[in-house]
C-alpha cells in the first residue's frame, strides 16, 4: 500500500515534462484521496504500522515548499497554453485546487498561484470576466 501510494503521489507531484496532464488530472486526484483514505483504514484495521491520526493530521497539513514548487512549475506549463487565458479566475483558482489535490492549501495560496500563473502566461490578456 505504501509504494503504492508512493508511486501515485510521484507520478502526481513529479511527473517528467512530457507527462503534465498528470498533475492537473480530477482521475489522478481521486486516485491519491482513495489511496490515502485505504492507508488509513489499513493503519484503523492493525494491517499497516503506524498511527491513523497521525497520518490525517499529516495529510491535514498546508502543502510543503516542495509540493508547492511542483504545483508552481505546472501552472507556468498550463499557462503557456492557450485555454488559460479564456478561464475566469474562479475557474483557475479551482484548478489550483485540483492540482493541488489530495492537499488542501490555503486559499491565499491558490489565488496567488491562479494569478501568477496567468502572469506568466506570455502574450495573455488581462482577466476581464470578473
Amino acid at each position: 500500500m505504501n509504494t503504492l501510494l508512493r508511486a501515485l503521489f510521484a507520478a502526481k507531484f513529479h511527473a517528467p515534462s512530457d507527462g503534465p496532464e498528470l498533475a492537473g488530472s480530477p482521475i489522478m486526484a481521486r486516485l491519491c484521496e482513495r489511496a490515502m483514505a485505504g492507508f488509513v483504514a489499513a493503519q484503523e484495521a492493525g494491517r499497516l504500522p503506524g498511527s491513523a491520526e497521525r497520518t490525517r493530521a499529516a495529510w491535514a497539513m498546508p502543502p510543503t515548499a516542495e509540493i508547492v514548487e511542483s504545483v508552481r512549475r505546472h501552472l507556468a506549463a498550463t499557462a503557456a497554453g492557450t485555454r488559460w487565458g479564456r478561464w475566469s479566475a474562479d475557474e483557475r483558482a479551482e484548478y489550483v485546487r485540483l492540482v493541488f489535490r489530495p492537499y488542501v492549501a490555503a486559499e491565499p495560496t491558490v489565488r496567488e498561484l491562479a494569478g501568477h500563473a496567468q502572469e506568466a502566461e506570455p502574450g495573455a490578456a488581462p482577466d476581464t470576466a470578473s
